[in-house]
């Protein structure tokens, strides 16, 4: 019989760590490849505007929303237990 501990696969916290960060890496690099798609069609005389625009408030959002969030959940899985289940993260 499967015991429910074996469902749960137990990593060290730096696996959790690395794997929130390949999580985040792979949403941003999503993120740039839509921005990429809706401005690869756009004339150049508009399109630089739009990505100094976009550049702007990348770096408003990263100061003041996704590095705190970031801080967070590192915090968080600070607190976890050595061994803890890899969907943890």
């Amino acid at each position: 019989m499967i015991t429910l501990k074996r469902l749960k696969p137990g990593v060290s916290k730096n696996w959790l760590m690395g794997l929130a960060g390949l999580m985040w890496s792979v949403a941003g690099l999503m993120l740039c490849r839509l921005a990429y798609r809706w401005l690869a069609v756009i004339d150049l005389k508009k399109l630089v505007p739009l990505e100094l625009l976009g550049i702007a408030l990348a770096l408003i959002a990263h100061q003041f929303c996704f590095s705190r969030i970031a801080h967070q959940n590192i915090a968080r899985l600070s607190r976890l237990t050595e061994k803890t289940c890899v969907f943890a993260f």
